[in-house]
């Protein structure tokens, strides 16, 4: 019998006829290729290409070829060849003749495979997460939430460590098994100092704290006024207050000048005018006019006050 001499070429072909529309979408055809082997030497795989031709003068009438569609990405997995096998490698004899075409073609056809997604917390204590875990397919929108517990909040997931304003409800497309841990953290509360006057005195203990936890607020009034109490609060005269976080809040101190008693007297020392009056007030004196009692010598009118 006559043997073609002629040396064949070999197409590898990759097969989306089970992905669907998200083919294109996700990239699928990255995540595996197709190759053909002679003997330990690799001809030609199509890598992340659709199509791939094996170089002439490589197959010859008899060679034996191994063929291989290798998954290099998670949640697909190998379905069949065009012509129906399902062996994965496999292996073909070169036994074309007649009137021959000069190319022999294989299609590898994936599908999706089974992806389980996954969710867990930094601590059960402080919150949960449901589903803890879920099948999908390739391509599947997945949805799955946090639960903070009481004075808890959720900080972020770990695959979004720099959004700090996470979505306690997620969806996600599911392209390989994950696992998704929600971080959960102590609520935080801003505790706000200020003073009625600032030239009177300043108020310190200002911050950002978790919830439950104590702090101790100070009030410093300036020289010459003294403090009153916090927030107008009659019951809150102490100048150092302890207080239990557990929301946002503003303590206000108040502050007033310290009075003085001022007396106004006579030569003979009787009282002419007596009253408080405020640190930094100059005294106004608005009584009668201080006398005194002339001598045999002298007459007296009033000059200043000492």
């Amino acid at each position: 019998a006559f043997i073609d001499p002629k040396p064949y070429r070999i197409t590898l072909k990759k097969s989306t006829s089970q992905l669907g529309n998200w083919f294109n979408q996700l990239n699928v055809k990255d995540y595996y290729q197709v190759s053909a082997t002679k003997g330990s030497t690799t001809i030609a795989t199509t890598g992340t290409n659709m199509t791939v031709t094996s170089p002439e003068n490589t197959f010859f009438y008899g060679d034996t070829v191994t063929l291989y569609c290798d998954i290099t990405g998670t949640g697909v997995k190998f379905s069949k060849w065009e012509d129906g096998s399902t062996d994965d490698p496999r292996v073909i004899i070169i036994k074309e003749t007649g009137s021959y075409t000069g190319e022999i073609t294989y299609s590898a056809e994936i599908k999706s495979g089974s992806i389980t997604i996954k969710t867990a917390t930094n601590d059960n204590r402080y919150g949960t997460t449901s589903p803890t875990s879920q099948t999908a397919v390739f391509g599947d929108e997945v949805t799955f939430s946090a639960t903070p517990n009481p004075k808890y909040q959720l900080s972020y997931w770990d695959d979004e460590p720099g959004n700090r304003t996470p979505e306690l409800t997620r969806t996600v497309t599911a392209t390989g098994d994950k696992t998704y841990t929600a971080y959960f953290s102590k609520l935080t509360y801003t505790i706000t100092t200020a003073s009625n006057n600032a030239e009177w005195g300043s108020c310190l203990g200002f911050g950002t704290y978790e919830v439950d936890a104590t702090v101790t607020l100070n009030a410093m009034p300036e020289t010459g006024y003294r403090f009153v109490n916090w927030n107008e609060d009659p019951n809150l005269t102490n100048p150092s207050l302890d207080i239990t976080v557990t929301e946002n809040k503003t303590y206000t101190g108040y502050f007033e000048p310290i009075p003085y008693t001022i007396r106004f007297l006579n030569d003979n020392g009787a009282v002419l005018q007596i009253g408080d009056v405020n640190f930094g007030t100059t005294p106004v004196y608005s009584g009668s006019t201080p006398q005194k009692t002339s001598s045999q010598q002298w007459n007296y009118t009033f000059d200043k006050w000492s």
